[in-house]
């Protein structure tokens, strides 16, 4: 419920605040939004009933936190670790309405893979999902993924997908596809997204963002090594997508094609959520629980710094800095871009 008020009562904090307030306030007279069809009902049921933003906000928040809660408490050993690590992947992203009520549908449908082993009501909540969002459509890989891979299977595909990057394959192969559907509206996207977080694309920038993955993926791969029984196939499976992540990372970062570093990778990034929390499950020593839950506390804490601070412009105000809500900060004037 803290959660729920955080998102719900913050007014003029976050990311596309502007668009999507200003839809809301005219949704009711905009024939085409270019919004996906499940957002834009979602506007216009609670536009009809009642004119306040704040009552969409508080709705979408509830939404979203009872998925995502209800799937860590049958995903993660550690639930609400897990939700820590769901806030600190997520929250420089907070204002994506869009897309985080299709993350939210695509993370709830896992358990139909998971526990029912069921493919159709997977695939049937990832197309609900991409009515809010057309980056879910991305989840259509997940399936592929349901199984045990040899750990030199990851190296390889890792090494992989940084020499294809080198050579500016993958980007090649995008562009030659687009070219054939003619999609210049994801042309026009993945200009805007490319300029953003571009100081990542070299130096130093990219050795930490690599460094902020493999700090994760090097110690479950060593330890499921040597003591691969303390896992389930449940645990391979979310490490899987989380690792599809960082090869998808790597092969786009830095490309005109940042909006699938930017966006669609959110999907797999927030299953660090519960590969952190199996690490820390599976320790077998006391004394070191401490230490551990203290650097992820510190690794929280640097990841938000380092996502806020991303959205300072020259002219403009950070959007998340202050938070601004309608109980707090409220003659703060932020200068929104």
């Amino acid at each position: 419920m803290l959660l729920v008020m955080h998102d719900g009562l913050r007014w003029e904090t976050g990311t596309d605040w502007r668009p999507y307030y200003l839809y809301f306030e005219n949704c009711l007279h905009i024939k085409n939004s270019g919004f996906e069809i499940g957002y834009v009902q979602f506007n216009e049921i609670i536009r009809r009933w009642i004119d306040s933003y704040t009552v969409l906000l508080l709705l979408h928040a509830l939404i979203l936190y009872l998925l995502v809660f209800r799937s860590l408490r049958h995903y993660s050993r550690s639930p609400f670790l897990s939700l820590l690590l769901y806030y600190v992947v997520t929250l420089p992203y907070l204002g994506m309405n869009r897309q985080f009520l299709a993350i939210g549908i695509c993370f709830y449908s896992l358990r139909f893979l998971i526990e029912q082993k069921s493919i159709l009501y997977f695939m049937v909540g990832v197309v609900l999902a991409s009515l809010f969002h057309r980056t879910a459509y991305i989840f259509f890989i997940v399936p592929l993924l349901v199984r045990v891979f040899p750990i030199s299977l990851y190296a390889v595909v890792a090494a992989l997908a940084i020499v294809l990057s080198i050579l500016g394959l993958p980007v090649k192969l995008l562009d030659f596809l687009l070219n054939i559907i003619s999609n210049e509206a994801m042309l026009e996207r993945a200009e805007i997204y490319g300029s953003h977080d571009a100081t990542l694309s070299m130096g130093l920038g990219l050795f930490m963002a690599y460094l902020r993955r493999l700090m994760w993926i090097i110690p479950f791969l060593y330890i499921y090594a040597r003591h691969n029984s303390r896992f389930t196939r449940q645990d391979l499976f979310f490490f899987n997508l989380y690792f599809l992540g960082f090869v998808l990372y790597v092969l786009f970062n830095g490309t005109q094609y940042q909006i699938v570093v930017s966006r669609a990778l959110l999907y797999f990034n927030i299953m660090e959520c519960i590969i952190v929390a199996k690490l820390l499950a599976i320790n077998k020593n006391r004394q070191l629980i401490p230490l551990l839950y203290a650097i992820v506390f510190i690794y929280g804490l640097i990841q938000i710094d380092k996502g806020l601070s991303s959205y300072e412009r020259a002219g403009a105000d950070n959007l998340f800095v202050p938070y601004k809500g309608v109980f707090i900060n409220v003659d703060y004037q932020r200068r929104m871009w």
